[in-house]
């Protein structure tokens, strides 16, 4: 939430999406002290106090999100923070290999 002037009773209302007030702000678009925008990896819908991780089996391709970009493409495993749709990092994900030894 943030405060649009000092002295208020109650916070003027929630950031909006796609941004997080952490404490401090004095606008719903903070820039720096008191909250942030969203990064690639992250989303952050209406209201948030901090970037969420983009959750596992999808990615979070741009900054500014207010929800995932969408599911990892086939093939591919996504784990916390994907921002590619095909990560092959070994952090935020990886290509699904079939072990050698499955018979189909």
């Amino acid at each position: 939430m943030y405060c649009e002037t000092t002295g208020l009773s109650m916070p003027t209302g929630d950031c909006d999406p796609g941004y997080y007030c952490d404490g401090g702000s004095d606008t719903k678009i903070p820039t720096g002290a008191g909250g942030g925008f969203c990064t690639a990896g992250f989303f952050c819908p209406a209201g948030s106090t901090q970037m969420t991780p983009c959750s596992p089996g999808k990615f979070c391709g741009t900054d500014y999100l207010n929800d995932t970009s969408g599911d990892c493409q086939d093939g591919y495993y996504c784990v916390s923070e994907a921002s590619v749709p095909n990560p092959t990092d070994g952090t935020t994900g990886k290509t699904r290999t079939l072990s050698s030894n499955l018979l189909c």
